[in-house]
C-alpha cells in the first residue's frame, strides 16, 4: 500500500502515472507548427502566440546578418562585425536561424576566427537574396 506521499506524487511507486491534476493548464506543450528555437517546451501559451507573431523585420538582426552575407562569403562573426553586431549579442544562433530557414548555408570551407579555431564559411542562397531584397 502506497505511503500518502507516494500517493500525493505525479508518478505513483511503481513509476506509473498516478491520477494527477496539473496546477499550470494553461501551459501548451510541443508542437510542431511554432517555429524552431522560439519557445520552450512548457511554455505558456502567449509565449507560442507571440513566437507565431514574430515576424522578419529590416533592421533585425537577422535582416543585418543576411545584408553582410549579400555582399560576401563570411563566417558568422565575420558577418556580425560587417552588420556592426556586438560580438558579445547570440549573433551565431541568428545565423544558425538564417541556415536552418535556408537563407544562408555553409559552403565547406573554412577560415581561422578570432579565438583562433576554424570557422565555417556561409553563403546566401538564391532564398535568401530574395528575403534581403524584401527588408529593403
Amino acid at each position: 500500500m502506497p505511503s500518502p506521499l507516494q500517493e500525493a506524487l505525479p508518478f505513483g511507486p511503481q513509476g506509473a502515472r498516478s491520477p494527477y491534476v496539473d496546477p499550470e493548464p494553461n501551459r501548451v506543450w510541443p508542437r510542431s507548427d511554432v517555429a524552431r528555437g522560439r519557445v520552450r517546451r512548457g511554455d505558456y501559451a502567449t509565449s507560442r502566440a507571440g513566437a507565431e507573431a514574430i515576424k522578419w523585420r529590416a533592421g533585425s538582426q537577422k535582416a543585418l546578418l543576411l545584408a553582410a552575407f549579400a555582399d560576401d562569403e563570411l563566417t558568422d562573426e565575420q558577418a556580425a562585425i560587417h552588420a556592426g553586431l556586438s560580438l558579445r549579442s547570440c549573433f551565431w544562433k541568428r545565423c544558425g536561424e538564417l541556415r536552418d530557414a535556408g537563407l544562408i548555408a555553409f559552403t565547406g570551407r573554412q577560415r581561422v576566427g578570432s579565438a583562433g579555431s576554424a570557422c565555417g564559411i556561409s553563403a546566401i542562397t538564391a532564398a535568401g537574396r530574395e528575403k534581403a531584397g524584401e527588408a529593403v
